[in-house]
Protein backbone atom coordinates (compact mmCIF):
# COMPACT_ATOMS: atom_id res chain seq x y z
CA UNK A 1 0.00 0.00 0.00
CA UNK A 2 1.47 3.32 -1.03
CA UNK A 3 0.24 6.84 -1.57
CA UNK A 4 1.55 10.37 -1.81
CA UNK A 5 1.32 12.61 1.23
CA UNK A 6 1.62 16.39 0.99
CA UNK A 7 2.37 18.63 3.92
CA UNK A 8 3.63 22.13 4.54
CA UNK A 9 6.42 22.82 6.97
CA UNK A 10 5.71 26.21 8.48
CA UNK A 11 8.94 26.76 10.42
CA UNK A 12 11.06 29.38 8.67
CA UNK A 13 14.81 29.35 8.42
CA UNK A 14 17.18 32.28 8.55
CA UNK A 15 18.27 32.01 4.91
CA UNK A 16 16.65 32.84 1.61
CA UNK A 17 16.05 29.31 0.36
CA UNK A 18 14.54 30.49 -2.92
CA UNK A 19 17.70 32.34 -3.92
CA UNK A 20 20.03 29.70 -2.47
CA UNK A 21 18.28 26.83 -4.25
CA UNK A 22 18.26 28.76 -7.54
CA UNK A 23 22.00 29.38 -7.33
CA UNK A 24 22.61 25.78 -6.27
CA UNK A 25 20.63 24.43 -9.20
CA UNK A 26 22.59 26.58 -11.65
CA UNK A 27 25.92 25.39 -10.21
CA UNK A 28 25.06 21.69 -10.18
CA UNK A 29 25.89 20.95 -13.82
CA UNK A 30 29.26 22.78 -14.06
CA UNK A 31 30.38 21.24 -10.77
CA UNK A 32 29.48 17.76 -12.00
CA UNK A 33 31.60 18.48 -15.08
CA UNK A 34 34.47 19.59 -12.84
CA UNK A 35 34.15 16.39 -10.82
CA UNK A 36 34.38 14.28 -13.97
CA UNK A 37 37.50 16.12 -15.12
CA UNK A 38 39.12 15.75 -11.71
CA UNK A 39 38.58 12.00 -11.97
CA UNK A 40 40.32 12.04 -15.35
CA UNK A 41 43.22 14.08 -13.96
CA UNK A 42 43.80 11.48 -11.25
CA UNK A 43 44.89 9.01 -13.92
CA UNK A 44 47.29 11.41 -15.62
CA UNK A 45 49.13 13.21 -12.83
CA UNK A 46 52.46 12.43 -11.22
CA UNK A 47 52.75 11.34 -7.56
CA UNK A 48 53.83 14.87 -6.65
CA UNK A 49 50.64 16.29 -8.12
CA UNK A 50 48.33 13.73 -6.52
CA UNK A 51 48.00 15.66 -3.27
CA UNK A 52 46.85 18.79 -5.09
CA UNK A 53 44.35 16.76 -7.09
CA UNK A 54 43.11 15.18 -3.86
CA UNK A 55 42.44 18.60 -2.34
CA UNK A 56 40.63 19.73 -5.48
CA UNK A 57 38.57 16.54 -5.52
CA UNK A 58 37.52 16.97 -1.88
CA UNK A 59 36.51 20.60 -2.39
CA UNK A 60 34.43 19.82 -5.49
CA UNK A 61 32.79 16.89 -3.68
CA UNK A 62 31.93 19.16 -0.77
CA UNK A 63 30.39 21.77 -3.08
CA UNK A 64 28.28 19.11 -4.80
CA UNK A 65 27.12 17.84 -1.39
CA UNK A 66 26.27 21.38 -0.31
CA UNK A 67 24.17 21.85 -3.43
CA UNK A 68 22.41 18.53 -2.93
CA UNK A 69 21.64 19.39 0.70
CA UNK A 70 20.39 22.85 -0.25
CA UNK A 71 18.01 21.49 -2.86
CA UNK A 72 16.79 18.83 -0.42
CA UNK A 73 16.18 21.47 2.23
CA UNK A 74 14.21 23.62 -0.19
CA UNK A 75 12.13 20.64 -1.27
CA UNK A 76 11.26 19.65 2.28
CA UNK A 77 10.93 23.20 3.63
CA UNK A 78 8.13 24.29 1.31
CA UNK A 79 5.76 21.55 0.16
CA UNK A 80 7.31 18.22 0.85
CA UNK A 81 5.95 15.45 -1.34
CA UNK A 82 6.62 12.22 0.49
CA UNK A 83 6.04 8.69 -0.77
CA UNK A 84 4.70 7.22 2.46
CA UNK A 85 3.96 3.55 2.85
CA UNK A 86 4.05 0.81 5.47
CA UNK A 87 7.44 -0.83 6.05
CA UNK A 88 8.57 -3.53 8.47
CA UNK A 89 11.09 -1.55 10.50
CA UNK A 90 13.54 -4.29 11.51
CA UNK A 91 13.56 -5.78 8.03
CA UNK A 92 14.05 -2.37 6.43
CA UNK A 93 16.91 -1.25 8.67
CA UNK A 94 18.68 -4.57 8.07
CA UNK A 95 18.49 -3.86 4.32
CA UNK A 96 20.65 -0.73 4.76
CA UNK A 97 22.85 -2.11 7.55
CA UNK A 98 25.78 -2.93 5.26
CA UNK A 99 25.86 0.62 3.91
CA UNK A 100 25.76 2.09 7.40
CA UNK A 101 28.54 -0.22 8.60
CA UNK A 102 30.74 0.69 5.63
CA UNK A 103 30.29 4.39 6.36
CA UNK A 104 31.16 3.96 10.03
CA UNK A 105 34.10 1.59 9.48
CA UNK A 106 35.55 3.86 6.80
CA UNK A 107 36.11 6.46 9.53
CA UNK A 108 37.44 3.89 12.02
CA UNK A 109 34.35 3.77 14.22
CA UNK A 110 32.24 0.81 15.31
CA UNK A 111 28.49 0.42 14.82
CA UNK A 112 25.96 -1.42 16.95
CA UNK A 113 22.26 -1.57 16.07
CA UNK A 114 19.58 -2.48 18.59
CA UNK A 115 16.43 -3.49 16.72
CA UNK A 116 12.87 -3.50 18.03
CA UNK A 117 12.05 -6.40 20.33
CA UNK A 118 9.10 -7.19 18.08
CA UNK A 119 8.81 -6.37 14.40
CA UNK A 120 6.50 -3.46 13.72
CA UNK A 121 5.35 -1.64 10.62
CA UNK A 122 6.08 2.08 10.31
CA UNK A 123 4.38 4.53 7.95
CA UNK A 124 7.27 6.45 6.41
CA UNK A 125 9.14 7.50 3.30
CA UNK A 126 12.09 5.04 3.28
CA UNK A 127 14.38 7.20 1.12
CA UNK A 128 13.99 10.23 3.36
CA UNK A 129 14.36 8.21 6.58
CA UNK A 130 17.50 6.64 5.14
CA UNK A 131 18.84 10.16 4.63
CA UNK A 132 17.96 11.03 8.23
CA UNK A 133 19.87 8.02 9.56
CA UNK A 134 22.95 8.69 7.44
CA UNK A 135 23.00 12.39 8.33
CA UNK A 136 22.87 11.53 12.02
CA UNK A 137 25.50 8.80 11.64
CA UNK A 138 27.89 11.20 9.88
CA UNK A 139 27.27 13.72 12.67
CA UNK A 140 28.05 11.06 15.28
CA UNK A 141 31.23 10.05 13.47
CA UNK A 142 32.38 13.65 13.14
CA UNK A 143 32.07 14.34 16.86
CA UNK A 144 33.24 11.06 18.34
CA UNK A 145 36.63 9.51 18.93
CA UNK A 146 38.59 7.00 16.88
CA UNK A 147 37.59 3.37 17.55
CA UNK A 148 34.59 4.52 19.59
CA UNK A 149 31.08 3.12 19.26
CA UNK A 150 28.15 4.61 17.38
CA UNK A 151 24.87 3.05 18.51
CA UNK A 152 21.43 3.00 16.93
CA UNK A 153 18.76 2.14 19.47
CA UNK A 154 15.22 1.42 18.24
CA UNK A 155 12.37 1.24 20.75
CA UNK A 156 8.60 1.44 20.82
CA UNK A 157 6.78 3.79 23.19
CA UNK A 158 3.74 2.77 25.23
CA UNK A 159 1.56 4.69 22.79
CA UNK A 160 2.98 2.83 19.79
CA UNK A 161 5.40 5.45 18.45
CA UNK A 162 8.81 4.52 17.09
CA UNK A 163 11.83 6.06 18.83
CA UNK A 164 15.24 5.91 17.17
CA UNK A 165 18.32 7.14 19.07
CA UNK A 166 21.76 7.65 17.56
CA UNK A 167 24.39 7.76 20.28
CA UNK A 168 28.05 8.68 20.02
CA UNK A 169 30.98 8.61 22.46
CA UNK A 170 32.29 12.11 21.89
CA UNK A 171 32.47 15.29 23.98
CA UNK A 172 28.71 15.84 23.94
CA UNK A 173 26.71 18.98 23.24
CA UNK A 174 26.77 22.41 24.85
CA UNK A 175 23.33 22.35 26.49
CA UNK A 176 23.10 26.15 26.36
CA UNK A 177 22.85 25.93 22.59
CA UNK A 178 20.91 22.68 22.23
CA UNK A 179 17.83 24.50 20.92
CA UNK A 180 19.87 26.04 18.08
CA UNK A 181 21.60 22.90 16.89
CA UNK A 182 19.05 22.22 14.14
CA UNK A 183 19.30 25.72 12.65
CA UNK A 184 21.02 26.10 9.25
CA UNK A 185 24.81 26.49 9.42
CA UNK A 186 24.85 26.47 13.22
CA UNK A 187 28.04 24.95 14.67
CA UNK A 188 27.82 23.84 18.29
CA UNK A 189 30.81 21.55 18.55
CA UNK A 190 33.70 23.39 16.96
CA UNK A 191 36.43 20.85 17.56
CA UNK A 192 35.59 17.76 15.56
CA UNK A 193 37.67 14.62 16.04
CA UNK A 194 38.03 14.21 12.27
CA UNK A 195 37.65 16.70 9.47
CA UNK A 196 34.43 15.68 7.72
CA UNK A 197 33.48 18.79 5.84
CA UNK A 198 29.72 19.26 5.81
CA UNK A 199 27.22 21.67 4.31
CA UNK A 200 25.97 22.91 7.67
CA UNK A 201 22.47 21.80 6.65
CA UNK A 202 22.50 18.14 7.67
CA UNK A 203 20.70 18.49 11.00
CA UNK A 204 18.30 21.07 9.57
CA UNK A 205 17.32 18.56 6.86
CA UNK A 206 16.85 15.88 9.51
CA UNK A 207 14.44 18.09 11.45
CA UNK A 208 12.46 19.08 8.35
CA UNK A 209 12.11 15.48 7.15
CA UNK A 210 10.96 14.14 10.52
CA UNK A 211 8.50 16.96 11.11
CA UNK A 212 7.10 16.56 7.58
CA UNK A 213 6.25 12.97 8.53
CA UNK A 214 4.49 14.01 11.72
CA UNK A 215 7.36 13.24 14.07
CA UNK A 216 9.83 15.21 16.12
CA UNK A 217 13.57 15.22 16.81
CA UNK A 218 15.74 16.41 19.67
CA UNK A 219 19.31 16.34 20.92
CA UNK A 220 20.73 15.77 24.38
CA UNK A 221 23.75 14.32 26.17
CA UNK A 222 24.11 10.79 27.47
CA UNK A 223 23.42 10.41 31.22
CA UNK A 224 27.12 9.76 31.83
CA UNK A 225 28.03 12.89 29.79
CA UNK A 226 30.19 10.75 27.51
CA UNK A 227 28.58 11.56 24.21
CA UNK A 228 25.56 13.01 22.46
CA UNK A 229 22.17 11.48 21.72
CA UNK A 230 20.01 12.45 18.75
CA UNK A 231 16.52 11.01 18.90
CA UNK A 232 13.73 11.10 16.35
CA UNK A 233 10.21 9.79 16.70
CA UNK A 234 7.82 8.58 14.02
CA UNK A 235 4.20 8.48 15.21
CA UNK A 236 2.45 6.13 12.81
CA UNK A 237 3.18 2.46 13.48
CA UNK A 238 1.13 -0.70 13.70
CA UNK A 239 1.51 -4.22 14.95
CA UNK A 240 1.92 -7.05 12.45
CA UNK A 241 -0.81 -9.65 12.48
CA UNK A 242 -0.19 -12.89 10.61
Amino acid sequence: MSKTFKTEVTQKTFIDLDMLSFVSHELKTPLSTMKLNVELLKKQTSPEQQNLIKILDEEVAWMIQFISDTLDLKKVDNKAILNLSWHKWNKWIKSIQDSMEQTVHLHKRNLKIHLLDKEREVYMDPLYIRQVLFNLIINAIKYSFKNSLVEILCTQTKTGELNVEIKDQGPGINLKSVNKIFEPFYQDREKAEIAIKGSGLGLTIVKKIIEAQGGHVNASNRPDNKGAVFKFTLPRTRAIFK
